[in-house]
């Protein structure tokens, strides 16, 4: 009997801290619900307000209708977080147009320079190049996409990792051309005389620098080329 009692005790001393834990479990959740609504309404302030905000004229409003209208902190967070992601796009859309503009002159200076066409599969790899470089016809207007020349260019930008210069230099090597690697140079160097620039003829070598006319403006480059060294198995 006394047994009985004592388990029978023991179920109950249990079965209280298991009330309780629920008891606070649900406490807890409703805590949580409620900071997530409060959170969800004043969202829904701040959305309303910054709607409203335009079409209604602040100065008519009371002071204090107007400044917690108009000038409240979340208001303010989600205007200066997006002009800063204006402004990202704003620097990013200058960075791709100047990237172009380069890339153009740098081809154009080339194909002055003695960038000769060749035929053969091996350098269908200049669809990629033509591409990047925004040009889509010749003077005699022939297709770029039918053109195939000698050389695979990459211009060098804060973008340019080592690991795209170590696959421009395999994929160049693997079908037979020689990695040309550009980089512009700033400031602008100085105009060359047009006797200097017509003396030479074809491309230079390692170290040389081309210029090319944008329009009014100059742009020079540093050229490098990159032979890579593949050796003849023995049969």
């Amino acid at each position: 009997m006394n047994n009985h009692s004592e388990s029978a005790g023991e179920h109950t001393n249990e079965a209280v801290p298991q009330t309780e834990r629920r008891g606070e479990n649900a406490k807890r959740d409703r805590k949580i619900q409620k900071e997530s609504d409060e959170h969800a309404r004043r969202r829904r302030d701040s959305v309303a307000a910054e709607k409203t905000g335009g079409g209604r004229d602040a100065a008519s409003l009371p002071p204090q209708v107007a400044t917690a209208g108009t000038l409240a902190p979340a208001v303010r967070h989600s205007t200066s977080v997006e002009l800063q992601t204006l402004e990202v796009r704003l620097l990013k859309l200058h960075r791709m147009q100047q990237r172009e503009q380069q890339l153009e002159a740098l081809c154009c200076a080339l194909r002055q320079r003695g960038w000769r066409v060749r035929d053969g599969v091996q350098y269908g790899v200049d669809l990629l190049l033509y591409r990047s470089c925004g040009i889509k016809t010749t003077g005699q207007g022939i297709d770029l996409h039918q053109r195939h020349a000698p050389f695979l260019l990459l211009l060098l930008d804060p973008s340019v990792t080592w690991r795209s210069v170590s696959g421009a230099s395999r994929l160049a090597s693997s079908v037979g051309k020689d990695l040309l690697l550009a980089a512009p140079l700033l400031p602008p160097a100085a105009t060359p005389s047009a006797s200097a620039a017509t003396s030479n003829a074809g491309l230079k070598e390692a170290s040389a620098t081309e210029s090319a006319l944008v329009g009014e403006a100059r742009l020079a480059f540093r050229i490098l080329r990159i032979r890579r060294f593949a050796p003849l198995l023995e049969k």
